[in-house]
């Protein structure tokens, strides 16, 4: 047997979105006898960062500026991350100040659009062979870092790596003169039996009253996510009479401020914003309807997930969810407004053998392995 190939992934944090979630689930998966792994985080926090593998090698630039320590540490924490991220994204090579790697790498991984980007631009030479891994849909997403300073590091990288053909095309018309030969798609690696398996298990999920139709959602609680689009939407179902119960599970900055909504439009008692949950299934299982109203996705991964559990879904015409959907065969696709989502939610509140229809198109093609996301931790390896 060959010398094992060294990778070191890179990410900003290891917040609860489903990027982070992916990346675990390479990192756990990754073959050992062919990878000696290793992960480099800007920022030492977030909700996955106890999920890292014990074998994993974990580098990392800052810790979490929000963690311990008195308030005077936590600020000039803070203050520091950003003068040097504010730096790099000037002048890349400044990070070799900063980080010290332990040894050069096979291939370096850049695993979302952030300043990790910038990681790998700065530190020429530690690494044989370098990847960025896009998530975004560069057309209806504003740039991590921004249009000239992305431009600025792509040159840095050898290939791409896209986790739809939607989010290639969005990324092919900023960028169209980089070779097609280095775009590579590779849907989100899914573990059918694992969800499966897990939303069997027994979690403290409160019952909705009888004749509640009970709405989830699931994702980082961010603006482009437009959690507050689908609260004024089930406002709306309210208004009409529906007796619904919507459920948000996620933590994130725009917590306050979604709360304020909630109070605003009299909701408390129908709509629950509940913090990142580590097996969210069972709640998934439990929905009468899922619902994704984000703005921009490249490849939802809590869509597959929904759609796994036979959930019927609605989701925003995003080029993610229209793959994965297959432009309506496996949901509802509606246009990006509360009232388009709220009509396409009283459909399927009022016409129960739709949401019937739905559950069995989705059981019928996972039984013959039809649906689009079927990527495994070998096609991840076959790039490596």
């Amino acid at each position: 047997m060959g010398r094992k190939k060294t990778v070191l992934f890179a990410i900003d944090a290891l917040y609860g979105g489903g990027a982070e979630k992916v990346l675990i689930h390479v990192l756990e998966r990754l073959d050992r006898s062919k990878f000696d792994v290793s992960l480099f985080l800007f920022t030492k926090c977030g909700e996955y960062l106890k999920k890292v593998p014990e074998d994993v090698k974990l580098l990392f630039l800052f810790k979490d500026p929000l963690g311990s320590g008195n308030a005077l540490v936590r600020f000039f924490r803070l203050v520091l991350r950003s003068l040097v991220i504010r730096l790099a994204k000037c002048f890349p090579g400044v990070l070799r100040f900063f980080v010290r790697l332990p040894m050069a790498y096979d291939s370096g991984v850049s695993f979302c659009e952030g300043v990790n980007l910038l990681f790998f631009a700065g530190l020429e030479g530690s690494f044989a062979r370098r990847v960025s891994w896009i998530h975004l849909d560069l057309r209806r997403n504003s740039f991590a870092l921004g249009l000239r300073e992305f431009s600025r590091v792509l040159g840095k990288y050898d290939d791409f790596v896209f986790v739809s053909r939607g989010n290639r095309e969005s990324f092919s018309h900023f960028f169209p003169d980089l070779e097609r030969e280095r775009l590579h798609v590779i849907y989100n690696p899914v573990d059918v039996s694992g969800i499966l398996r897990k939303s069997l298990e027994v979690e403290n999920i409160p019952s909705s009253p009888p004749g509640r139709f009970r709405i989830m959602s699931v994702g980082r609680l961010v603006s482009v996510k437009r959690f507050d689009r689908l609260i004024k939407a089930c406002k709306m179902l309210c208004a009409n009479g529906c007796q619904i119960e919507l459920f948000i599970l996620g933590s994130g900055p725009d917590a306050p401020q979604l709360n304020r909504l909630i109070a605003e439009l009299d909701l408390g008692d129908d709509v629950h914003l509940i913090p990142f949950q580590e097996n969210p299934y069972p709640w998934l299982k439990s929905a009468d309807v899922f619902v994704s109203s984000s703005d921009s996705e490249g490849l939802p991964l809590v869509v597959s997930e929904a759609m796994i559990l036979g959930v019927p879904i609605v989701a925003t015409r995003t080029v993610g969810a229209g793959e994965v959907l297959e432009n309506g065969k496996y949901g509802v696709l509606t246009d990006f407004s509360e009232l388009a989502l709220a009509e396409a939610l009283m459909g399927l509140y009022r016409e129960p053998q739709l949401r019937e229809s739905c559950k069995k198109a989705l059981h019928e093609a996972l039984e013959k392995k039809l649906l689009p996301f079927s990527a495994t931790v070998e096609s991840v390896e076959r790039i490596l």
